[in-house]
């Protein structure tokens, strides 16, 4: 049994289909032959047969891309980075939008620099979650230290609160 590739590059597979297409086989056939040496590392079999149909109808003989014209991204600087960190920090409910609006930046540069950052992120609301079960037991503590009285009290209070609030017919506002 031959040994899976566990790693290749796109120009080594696409060569591949070239010297294969030249045989004579199919994109079905190249795929599956393809899948025994390259495993779950193999191109799709749409891509096989886009490759397969751009070296059969137009001639093609070359195996990389054409380089593609545009502008490059340069929205990812440090700038913008530990700018969207800074809001993230002061405020880690802000929205993204607001962010891009602020920082004049496309949205997909704000969500790969949170994409980037969030274990400091899930760090800060670990922190914050720490805060709020030290405040439940502060709460907790500080209810279990009351004595009976207050709660008799609270509920008594409760009681005639009640009762106002039926007998005078959902108007209960003090004016």
């Amino acid at each position: 049994m031959s040994a899976v590739l566990q790693c290749s590059t796109p120009i080594e597979q696409r060569s591949l289909i070239r010297y294969l297409w030249s045989t004579g086989l199919r994109p079905a056939e190249i795929h599956r032959d393809m899948s025994e040496s390259y495993g779950v590392n193999v191109m799709s079999l749409q891509s096989v047969a886009y490759w397969w149909k751009k070296f059969s109808a137009f001639g093609c003989i070359q195996v990389v891309d054409a380089e593609r014209s545009g502008c490059p991204c340069t929205s990812q600087s440090e700038t913008n980075i530990s700018a969207v960190n800074a809001m993230i920090q002061e405020d880690c409910c802000v929205h993204m939008q607001h962010i891009t609006r602020e920082l004049d930046i496309v949205i997909g540069t704000v969500h790969a620099t949170i994409s980037k950052s969030s274990i400091t992120i899930k760090n800060d609301r670990k922190q914050k979650n720490k805060t709020k079960i030290d405040e439940r037991k502060e709460l907790c503590q500080w209810l279990y230290s009351q004595q009976s009285e207050f709660y008799n009290d609270g509920i008594q209070k409760l009681v005639s609160r009640w009762d106002k609030c039926l007998n005078v017919q959902r108007s209960y506002i003090e004016k």
